[in-house]
């Protein structure tokens, strides 16, 4: 089913529309499903989940890149800013995506534990090859490391088998 997802939106603007999209989602799904933890460590937090949101941003950038996305904004900060904080090339681009996600929280109405965390904690099975595991598998085939995706794609796919519970722990081994 990714690949069928990928083949119809396609490169360029539209598909960087799409897949601006996917980032921003793949920013929280994994990490929250993994954690249990609410939107807010990553937004808000500048903590460890903090940190790996914004490596998840870079490596969703880089992924799309490689594959032809004209990728904008994602949560209202540009993909250049995610990719520069997420290779910790910049501390102004670091600001500029620390400042723009506590913009975006500010327009939510409430924390939220994104929909993989919410499965998570149903005991449904979980969306997360669809987002952060498709992010994975892309940059595989482009040739594009995405570590972070991979990781917290086989801890969410842990806990969809029963083996893992949600827990912040989770996450120690990946490195930040």
């Amino acid at each position: 089913m990714s690949e069928l997802r990928f083949a119809i939106v396609g490169a360029g603007a539209v598909g960087g529309y799409i897949g601006g999209k996917l980032a921003a989602n793949t920013i929280t799904h994994g990490l929250l499903g993994a954690t249990g933890l609410d939107n807010t460590h990553v937004y808000l937090g500048r903590g460890k989940i903090h940190r790996l949101g914004v490596k998840l941003g870079a490596e969703a950038v880089a992924v799309g890149r490689a594959h032809g996305y004209e990728l904008g904004t994602i949560l209202g900060i540009l993909a250049d800013d995610w990719y520069a904080a997420g290779a910790r090339e910049n501390a102004a681009a670091l600001k500029r995506v620390q400042d723009g996600l506590t913009a975006w929280m500010a327009t939510l109405l409430e924390p939220s534990h994104s929909s993989v965390g919410r499965d998570v904690m149903r005991g449904r099975r979980s969306e997360i090859d669809f987002t952060n595991g498709l992010v994975a598998d892309k940059g595989a085939e482009a040739g594009v490391a995405a570590p972070t995706h991979a990781a917290v794609t086989e801890l969410v796919r842990r806990i969809d088998r029963g083996e893992l519970k949600p827990d912040p722990s989770n996450v120690d081994h990946i490195p930040a």
